[in-house]
């Protein structure tokens, strides 16, 4: 009888965990307030699976090797997921774009990378939107080197954001055009 009561609880447990999801071609909404067009299928790893930052992220190969994140942030809140009680920056409907590169690169500092930089900063058009776009290059704390690039905009007093990370080696090349071609397709709601 108690080795029916563990199973049942193991089962019951193991339904709160969150997993991922097989996500196929084609608009995707994911847990922010806009939406992206994917051109193949991903794996989606919703927020409550995300213990360093908010929102939820796409994987080909696994959170090591490369994903794409995704969020919508209101007044006052972090990227920095609640458990990081250092002092982490805030969005602002004010931010200005400095600000906005600075709460990306160093809440990633935050959450595990030695070094995070962000450069070739430019504007870019989101839905109509005026936004921003930058790269990204770092170190995870295993000292593996990564890149990335980013693109937000605000809009309705919430910054919408979404950036990819990757090793420099393959993973970064391997899906740079694929995760542009999301980056482009982001749609407002």
């Amino acid at each position: 009888m108690k080795k029916i009561i563990a199973i049942g609880a193991t089962i019951a447990a193991s339904g709160c965990v969150a997993m991922p999801s097989s996500v196929p071609p084609g608009m995707f909404e994911p847990e922010a307030e806009f939406t992206v067009n994917l051109g193949e299928t991903w794996s989606y790893w919703p927020g409550a699976h995300n213990g360093a930052t908010r929102g939820g992220y796409l994987s080909q190969d696994g959170f090591m090797l490369n994903r794409i994140h995704m969020v919508s942030l209101k007044e006052g809140e972090t990227l920095a997921n609640v458990y990081i009680k250092d002092d982490v920056p805030k969005f602002s409907a004010s931010s200005t774009e400095f600000e906005i590169v600075e709460l990306v690169t160093n809440t990633l500092l935050k959450v595990g990378y030695n070094a995070m930089e962000a450069d070739d900063i430019r504007p870019v058009e989101v839905d109509g939107q005026d936004g921003i776009a930058f790269s990204l290059s770092g170190k995870w704390e295993n000292g593996l080197n990564v890149k990335g690039d980013a693109q937000a905009v605000v809009a309705n007093d919430k910054l919408h954001l979404i950036f990819f990370l990757a090793p420099e080696i393959h993973y970064y090349n391997e899906l740079e055009d694929n995760a542009n071609s999301i980056f482009a397709s982001m749609d407002l709601k």
